[in-house]
C-alpha cells in the first residue's frame, strides 16, 4: 500500500453498521521507551536508527503483525498531513524529517505503532463509536508481546519511564472524540473543560476554534492509579458529558425547534448546491446535519455517510485525491465531492 492511496477511502475503523452520532471514535495509546537507551530528545541519530531497527524486526519478523511499514522521511509533507488527518501522526511534526522515524499501520488502521516520535514507541488503537474497552484491548495485544521482546524502561517507584515526567507511570492515554454541538451552542464548553481539567481529563477541540463541534476527551493522570481505575472513572465521565449534551439538546429542541430545523435545512441546501467549499464551512454544516439526524429532521442520511464525507474532505485528502485534475482548486474539488455524496438526501419537512 502507498500512503496516498488512503486519500481515496475512509478508515476501516469507521462504524458502518451502528455508527454513533455523538461518539465519533474511541482510542488508546501506550507510550513506551526501551531500556538502556536515552529518550528520543537526548539520543543520537545513530542510536535512534538502532531503536527503529529493533522495533521493526520485533513487529514484522517476530510478531509477524499484518500491516504496512513506512519510513516517514520518505514521505512528502502532504502524505504526512494525510496521516495526521487520519489521527495517525502529530500535525506539529509534518515539517520534520528524520530517517529514524517510522510508522507501522495495521489493517483498517485500527492500530498503529509510531517509532521515535515523542517516545521510542507509541502504540495507538482506534475504534469507531463508543468502544473504549475494545480500543484498550487492541492496544494491549500489541503492547504486551512487544514488551516481552523489547524490554521497556520501567522503575518500581514510578512505573513506565517517559521523556516527560508527567507521562510516566501508566504511560497510557484513553481518549474519545465527541460531537457536542448543543454544549457549544449553549456556551457550556469552556466551563465543561475547566471542570474536567480538575479531574485530570483534558477536553480539546479536534479542529481549530471548535470547528465542527468535535472534541477529544483524553485521560491525563498516570501516577498512583491502575488501568482499571483510569478506565472506570473515564467511562463515567464520558457518560456525564453525553448526558449534558442530551440535556442541552432537549432544551434547544423545546425552545428553538424552528431555528434548529432551519439550521439543518440551510446546511443541507448549501452543501448540495455549493460550487466552492472551505473545510471550515464543511465541518460546520456536517455538524448541523448530524444534529439533524439525531433530532429526526433529516431522512435518507446516515451518520456513517457524514463521517466519511468529513474525513475524506480534509485538505490533504482532497489534494492527494484530486490534485492531478486539470486546473485543480481545493475548494472547488471539495464542493464537487460533497455534492456527489449528498444528492439524494432530503429534509423530512422539505429543504
Amino acid at each position: 500500500m502507498r500512503i496516498h492511496e488512503l486519500a481515496s477511502r475512509p478508515p476501516g475503523w469507521i462504524n458502518r453498521s451502528t455508527p454513533q452520532e455523538k461518539v465519533f471514535l474511541s482510542g488508546a495509546m501506550f507510550k513506551r521507551n526501551l531500556l538502556s537507551h536515552f529518550f528520543v530528545n537526548n539520543s543520537s541519530e545513530l542510536d535512534l536508527l538502532t531503536i527503529k531497527r529493533k522495533v521493526a524486526i520485533a513487529i514484522q519478523d517476530v510478531l509477524e503483525l499484518e500491516g504496512d511499514f513506512f519510513e516517514l522521511d520518505m514521505m512528502s509533507e502532504d502524505e504526512k498531513a494525510l496521516l495526521s488527518e487520519r489521527k495517525l501522526y502529530p500535525a506539529s511534526w509534518i515539517n520534520r524529517s528524520s530517517p529514524s522515524q517510522a510508522i507501522f499501520i495495521g489493517p483498517n488502521e485500527q492500530f498503529s505503532v509510531l517509532i521515535n516520535g515523542t517516545e521510542h514507541i507509541e502504540i495507538q488503537s482506534i475504534v469507531g463509536g463508543l468502544a473504549l474497552k475494545k480500543a484498550l484491548s487492541i492496544a494491549e495485544k500489541i503492547e504486551r508481546p512487544l514488551g516481552k521482546l523489547l524490554e521497556y524502561a520501567f522503575a518500581e517507584t514510578m512505573g513506565y519511564l517517559t521523556s516527560d515526567p508527567l507521562e510516566a507511570g501508566l504511560g497510557l492515554h484513553l481518549f474519545v472524540v465527541l460531537h457536542l454541538p448543543a454544549i457549544v451552542i449553549t456556551r457550556q464548553i469552556d466551563s465543561l473543560a475547566e471542570l474536567l481539567e480538575g479531574v485530570n481529563v483534558r477536553l480539546e477541540s479536534v479542529l481549530s476554534n471548535n470547528m465542527g463541534n468535535l472534541f477529544v476527551l483524553t485521560t491525563m493522570r498516570q501516577l498512583g492509579v491502575t488501568k482499571r481505575e483510569v478506565y472506570n472513572s473515564f467511562a463515567e465521565l464520558i457518560d456525564m458529558v453525553l448526558d449534558l449534551e442530551d440535556t442541552a439538546r432537549d432544551m434547544l429542541l423545546g425552545k428553538y425547534s424552528i431555528q434548529l430545523e432551519d439550521r439543518v435545512n440551510r446546511a443541507l441546501a448549501v452543501l448540495q448546491a455549493a460550487k466552492t467549499l472551505s473545510f471550515y464551512e464543511l465541518s460546520e454544516y456536517i455538524s448541523s446535519l448530524k444534529l439533524g439526524i439525531a433530532l429526526g429532521i433529516l431522512q435518507d442520511a446516515t451518520v456513517y455517510q457524514l463521517d466519511e464525507i468529513l474525513i475524506m474532505s480534509q485538505p490533504a485528502h482532497i489534494k492527494l485525491a484530486f490534485a492531478e485534475s486539470e486546473n485543480f482548486n481545493e475548494e472547488v474539488a471539495r464542493a464537487g465531492f460533497v455534492r456527489s455524496k449528498l444528492g439524494t438526501i432530503h429534509s423530512i419537512h422539505g429543504a
